[in-house]
Parts: structure tokens; sequence; C-alpha cells
């Protein structure tokens, strides 16, 4: 319910889920997921998406 919130007040803005165990790595223009666990991206207006580790992050940016 925050992150519904959040992303009401804030439209433009994605928002990270990294569960337990998980970290980015990020390195000049690349974000790497480390850890054994997908991350859960949202977005206003958009299904959470599960992006697992070696996905591309790279639009966070």
């Amino acid at each position: 319910m925050r992150i519904e919130e959040f992303l009401e007040a804030n439209p433009g803005i994605f928002v990270v889920g990294l569960r337990e165990g998980t970290m980015f790595l990020i390195e000049k223009e690349t974000i790497q997921l480390l850890g054994p666990r997908p991350a859960r991206i949202f977005k206003k207006d958009q299904d959470p998406q599960e992006l697992e580790p070696g996905a591309d992050f790279s639009f966070l940016l």
C-alpha cells in the first residue's frame, strides 16, 4: 500500500524491492543484481515485474 501511495505521488520513478541476501553492484552505466533471488520492480500503472540476477537493470539509471 505504501509503495502504491509513493508511486501515485512520484509517477515517473521506479521502486525496486530487493530481497534479503541480494544487492546491486553499480559500475559506470550498468547495474547488476547480486545474490540468489530476483528483484521486484514497481512502476505506476504497471503490474510488478520480477527480474532475475543477470537481467539488464540499466533502465534504473
